[in-house]
């Protein structure tokens, strides 16, 4: 692995953060808790609680059809579009395949029968946010979120601020990639974020308060109650997976980029979390052994659940 930025949450604070390894296999750069890395599906809760800001405000509504917001049909020929609302979405049950390749977007099941993960899903609601906002999503995440929270490292987009500062990617081998300056904003996978900046977020939801920026107390229980099973220790709240230990529940979300693997999960009840970004394929090795030694307890997640999507058997 060659390397891991690490920021541990205890009693509902940053308690430690610290980077280890290199930037890239091929230089000495240390990794620093300043080390920016691609967060990959940890994009996911946290664009989720910039579009529950839409619906505490009465701009979106999380049980009316998506297609109502938009000017035309979005991508997919079939009526079953007009059953998919921002709650399936959040929840994975949309229907949609994980992403589409060269094959269109489908529907292919009937949106909230059951859990399927579905970034494509994610891209639906990307869509229907700038809509309704006129905003493009890293304008629209920066006001609704990234700058209220001071995760002043964090973007949707390629930043040349990160020039530097980026860890590499690395494959099985651990041979390094090329970065990617990404510049199309992606909901479900483009954020750019430090294991600090990630663990504020989290500290947010651990602790909810009512001012102004952030959601209440109400939307956040909301987004922390189970909404959709997956097995008998996993289910889905809106944006984060939920997994009931012998510790009491905890909220989480993997991340999957290739060359970044990375993990964060949290208990409200304790004020105990960590956050775990590697630029290596074999990182969420690495985060199966370290996690529950944090945390505690078993973790189902990677047990009942990420060893499944590992083998990408998304389907659906």
């Amino acid at each position: 692995m060659p390397g891991v930025s690490l920021c541990l949450i205890e009693d509902w604070e940053i308690a430690w953060s610290e980077g280890i390894g290199v930037r890239s296999s091929e230089c000495e750069r240390q990794v620093t808790p300043d080390t920016v890395f691609e967060a990959a599906s940890i994009s996911k809760p946290v664009f989720a609680y910039a579009a529950l800001g839409l619906h505490e405000r009465g701009i979106l509504d999380l049980d009316v059809p998506l297609d109502g917001y938009l000017p035309g049909p979005y991508l997919v020929d079939d009526p079953r579009l007009s059953l998919i609302t921002m709650r399936q979405v959040l929840r994975h049950s949309t229907g949609f395949q994980n992403w589409r390749r060269e094959e269109p977007l489908e529907i292919h099941f009937e949106p909230g029968g059951r859990f399927s993960y579905s970034g494509e899903g994610y891209m639906y609601l990307q869509r229907v946010v700038e809509v309704v906002t006129g905003l493009p999503l890293e304008g629209f995440m920066e006001g609704a979120l990234l700058g209220p929270f001071g995760m002043a490292d964090s973007s949707y987009v390629w930043s040349d601020g990160y020039e530097g500062r980026m860890a590499y990617p690395h494959d099985e081998e651990g041979k390094a990639g090329e970065l990617r300056l990404r510049l199309e904003a992606k909901s479900a996978s483009s954020l750019y974020s430090t294991s600090r900046d990630i663990a504020r977020f989290m500290i947010e939801i651990m602790e909810p308060s009512d001012r102004d920026a952030h959601l209440s107390q109400k939307t956040v229980n909301e987004m922390l109650r189970p909404q959709m099973k997956v097995n008998d220790s996993v289910s889905w709240g809106l944006g984060w997976g939920l997994q009931h230990t012998s510790s009491g529940c905890a909220f989480w979300q993997w991340g999957d980029n290739g060359g970044y693997k990375n993990f964060a999960v949290a208990s409200r009840g304790r004020g105990r979390g960590v956050v775990v970004l590697t630029n290596g394929a074999k990182g969420l090795r690495l985060c199966e052994e370290l996690v529950p030694e944090v945390m505690g307890c078993r973790q189902p997640a990677f047990g009942d659940f990420l060893n499944v999507m590992s083998k990408r058997e998304y389907i659906i």
